[in-house]
């Protein structure tokens, strides 16, 4: 079957009400500054699945939204759905998001799941010495749900969000916030049977940034490690690169753990290079 996408006519309003009633200047946006921005050759790969019914066109007030358009290098695609599109319906089959739906938005799992179209928002753009990408895809995205969304999930931390859970840990902090957009997943140790624990971080992409793993963790030292991957995210999201060999010091951590560089986007267990620290044996 013909894959079909709907594109969209996006106009830019500069009045607060998103009316283009007379040419106005339009007033500066807050940027998101990365203060430890170090320069990289990588890509940020910024990418949502927005569920709902839509408009031909998107017509978003600069102003309301902080949005001064889509970025150089995003692509927004609508795909009609029940279709062969696996684009717009293959997260809706694969059970670990479905279920993932399931527990996270409850109420609206089979809403989502008979929704008539799927708008994705996705693209890679250059390292940046700012996150105004993201603050202007924040934007867009927030528009949809203002205009027909009734769920998006984000594929690189498969965490789902209905409106209310949007606005209150992405859209209304007027930030990066860079915790809310990283997730922090747990698991045993396969093979072992000494209580130790693997942390791991996806997200990491959107800022241009290598993930973090820690292996060999012993429960006790949980909080531990989960404070040092949350000073990461934030470090990495505004800017820092952790060198090759870097070793960590925390005073709630033993010595001996060093960060290497690992991996690469094929890597199914991160869809991203990351830098893997080893508890010290």
């Amino acid at each position: 079957m013909k894959t079909i996408v709907r594109s969209f006519l996006i106009i830019v309003a500069v009045t607060a009400e998103g009316c283009l009633k007379k040419q106005v200047a339009p007033a500066p946006l807050s940027s998101w500054p990365r203060p430890y921005f170090q320069p990289t050759s990588a890509k940020a790969l910024v990418w949502y699945q927005i569920y709902g019914h839509f408009s031909d066109t998107i017509e978003i007030s600069r102003s309301t939204y902080r949005c001064a358009g889509v970025p150089g290098g995003i692509e927004i695609t609508n795909h009609p759905r029940p279709s062969a599109d696996e684009v717009g319906t293959g997260f809706l089959t694969r059970p670990f998001f479905v279920a993932a739906l399931k527990r996270e938005l409850p109420q609206l799992a089979s809403t989502v799941q008979s929704a008539p179209e799927c708008t994705i928002i996705r693209g890679e753009l250059a390292d940046s010495a700012n996150l105004d990408y993201l603050r202007d895809v924040v934007g867009l995205v927030t528009w949809f749900f203002d205009n027909g969304a009734v769920a998006v999930l984000d594929p690189q931390t498969a965490v789902w969000y209905d409106r209310p859970k949007w606005r209150d840990r992405i859209f209304d902090p007027n930030a990066a916030v860079p915790t809310q957009h990283v997730v922090v997943f747990c698991s045993e140790e396969t093979g072992v049977n000494t209580n130790l624990f693997w942390y791991h971080t996806r997200g990491m992409r959107k800022f241009a940034r290598p993930d973090i793993s820690i292996r060999n963790v012993p429960a006790q030292n949980r909080e531990g490690a989960i404070n040092l991957l949350n000073r990461m995210i934030e470090a990495q999201a505004l800017g820092q690169v952790i060198p090759e060999g870097q070793p960590v010091q925390m005073k709630s951590l033993p010595p001996g753990l060093i960060c290497h560089h690992a991996g690469n986007v094929a890597d199914p267990d991160f869809n991203n290079a990351h830098v893997e620290i080893r508890w010290p044996k």
